[in-house]
């Protein structure tokens, strides 16, 4: 892991070379209570997924089957 120092070290030396950034996702907010997640999102698994060509369907099968 890295120290906050050092990634704000970083920060600052990308910011020297390529000016400030303007883009920044804000910091994310501490969660006080856990939220609900919709069942369809829980429910989904690769198993219902339909691919749209062969080469698709081959490498999703093949991450289902145990390896040797």
């Amino acid at each position: 892991m890295f120290k906050q120092s050092q990634i704000i070290q970083w920060l600052r030396r990308w910011q020297e070379i390529n000016g400030e950034m303007t883009n920044v996702l804000p910091a994310s907010k501490e969660m006080s209570e856990p939220i609900q997640i919709n069942s369809e999102v829980t429910a989904y698994s690769f198993d219902r997924v339909i691919p749209n060509s062969k080469k698709v369907a081959t490498v999703l099968i093949s991450k289902l089957l145990p390896t040797k």
